[in-house]
């Protein structure tokens, strides 16, 4: 046997046959479970993934249980570390010759009778009678990770550092021992990963596995994994030679597998189920970076008891989408909305505009702001715009006032042409000046204590407004 194996999958295949390891011999007799498989990365961390309480979304085409292909499943906090709470979705992309009896077993009893409800534990169903012919099948999933309190919780993608995803129960039988072919009989379990990249998942076994390497290529996609033996482990096994491991050195927002069986024609096994556990581990969050912010001709008006928020792109870049974030008062800034791209691919070198209505009955000067964010977890946050409150009969705000700090904002309608702003204190000596603001919010800072007055110009009306305000000691 290897110790420590790992499938480093590099070049291109143009078979789609799968090139495995012969079948190694069964090894019932060890069932370590402090694993080498367990070990995080260096910079990995204790955060372990707990699937529970599956949610049934859209139901593909051709079934109403959600158990065939195009049918989006639901988990609520997968993990909650520190207030970062990540959800995600298990989509089912594929089915052939297979049946996904349950998406997931809240019930799984391990080898040593522990219940193990966190794991993913799909089961998956031969389609026909397994008797004389050779036959496979799989389920083909994708899961995605998500920031919890984003639009629905199901909005904005998340990538995770670090990920280790340990496959446990990897096993099979000898299928009655009864050859209807020419190299045995046998039922082997398997999973497979989509690779990423060179090394990408990397690909891990324990020195005492019964489960061997194995890759092919279908089409375009080259996929990594691993066999089951003809032993068979009880329970959902944790036993080491039971066990695959799999490392993704990339940040990752999703991940793509198939959970299937070999079936090598031997005795009638009828239709077996084979239920598999999956957990996630070790992984990380990636610092938000805040960059320049790409967005143009961004406005804020109130429309009766709405705030109406208009903005442009020039370009964008693996482009998720955008949040709308709003604070009244002295509150922080919340989330209040998400806006996805409208490019499909995120992609683009045109202007996009975009609108998000906002219901907003305060009656209170209310503030707004755009957070871009890509697949990289990217962000760009955009200026700060202002909206009047209800009932507020004029169209220019200057708050507070009188401000003690010597900073205060101006609100005012927003102006397509733009508007003259000047400052003076109570000499008329102008003190600050800005020219063409198309931005409908002014923040004025370092101002000496004093009276002052504000002159607006706007170039689009010809209106000239005047307002004093005062900076106190």
């Amino acid at each position: 046997m290897k110790k420590n194996i790992a499938l480093y999958f590099i070049g291109t295949i143009i078979c789609s046959n799968i090139n495995a390891q012969s079948i190694l011999p069964c090894n019932t007799g060890n069932c370590n479970t402090l694993s080498s498989l367990e070990a995080c990365s260096p910079n990995g961390t204790s955060l372990v993934s707990t699937f529970k309480n599956a949610q049934l979304f859209i139901s593909g085409p051709g079934c109403t249980d959600g158990s065939c292909a195009g049918s989006i499943w639901r988990f609520a906090d997968i993990t909650n570390s520190t207030g970062k709470i990540i959800n995600a979705t298990v989509t089912i992309d594929a089915v052939e010759n297979a049946r996904l009896e349950k998406i997931d077993d809240d019930g799984t009893i391990d080898q040593s009778g522990d219940l193990v409800e966190s794991l993913f534990s799909p089961s998956i169903k031969s389609d026909i009678n397994l008797n004389g012919t050779d036959r496979k099948g799989f389920v083909q999933f994708t899961i995605r990770f998500y920031k919890a309190g984003i639009a629905n919780g199901y909005s904005l993608l998340t990538n995770l550092t670090y990920l280790n995803m340990l496959s446990y129960d990897v096993d099979g039988n000898d299928a009655g021992n009864i050859s209807a072919g020419t190299t045995g009989s046998w039922y082997r379990e398997n999973i497979y990963f989509k690779k990423l990249s060179v090394g990408n998942p990397s690909i891990k076994f324990d020195e005492a596995t019964t489960i061997g390497a194995a890759n092919f290529a279908e089409s375009i996609d080259q996929w990594i994994g691993g066999q089951g033996s003809q032993c068979h482990g009880p329970g959902m096994s944790k036993c080491n030679q039971y066990v695959m491991g799999s490392v993704f050195t990339n940040a990752q927002h999703s991940i793509s597998f198939r959970l299937g069986y070999d079936y090598n024609a031997g005795g009638n096994i009828g239709t077996p189920v084979s239920q598999f556990g999956i957990k996630l581990s070790c992984f990380s969050f990636l610092t938000e970076i805040h960059l320049p912010v790409n967005l143009y001709q961004f406005s804020a008006k109130r429309v009766g008891n709405t705030a109406q928020l208009d903005w442009i792109t020039t370009y964008e870049q693996l482009n998720q989408g955008f949040r709308i974030q709003r604070k009244i008062g002295n509150e922080e800034f919340k989330d209040v909305g998400f806006l996805p791209s409208q490019s499909p691919d995120g992609n683009s070198q045109i202007n996009l505009s975009y609108r998000f209505v906002d219901p907003n009955i305060s009656k209170g000067i209310t503030q707004y702001r755009i957070v871009q964010t890509d697949l990289q977890e990217k962000v760009r946050v955009s200026e700060v715009r202002s909206v009047t409150g209800v009932g507020q009969k004029t169209n220019t705000i200057i708050y507070p006032n009188p401000a003690n700090d010597g900073k205060l904002n101006i609100v005012f309608d927003y102006s397509r042409i733009g508007k003259d702003i000047t400052i003076s204190d109570f000499t008329g000596r102008e003190v600050k000046s800005w020219k063409q603001v198309i931005s409908n919010t002014i923040v004025v800072e370092n101002l000496l204590p004093g009276i002052y007055t504000a002159r607006i110009y706007d170039k689009e009306t010809s209106e000239i407004i005047v307002q004093k305000f005062i900076i106190g000691q």
